[in-house]
């Protein structure tokens, strides 16, 4: 997966950019976030779901997930 669930930096401004990013802004209840996918397909047409989503996040979060590199470079939190 190139494109991340969100996109930040709007030209010089440290800002969501909903336009690059594959999901639409989070919606808040108390502590628990909603976050819902754009209509994004994969090269085949078929739709990228969530659990394409939670495979790549729970790949790069696994013990032999990926590399630390990239682990670093899609991660938003240290």
């Amino acid at each position: 997966m190139y494109r991340p669930l969100y996109w930040f930096g709007a030209g010089a401004q440290p800002l969501l950019n909903p336009s690059l990013s594959l999901a639409n802004p989070p919606t808040w209840s108390g502590n628990t976030a909603t976050i819902t996918l754009k209509h994004y397909t994969w090269s085949n047409g078929s739709p990228v779901t969530t659990a394409d989503v939670m495979f790549w996040i729970n790949m790069l979060q696994g013990p032999e997930g990926g590399s630390d590199r990239l682990r670093r470079s899609t991660t938003a939190f240290p």
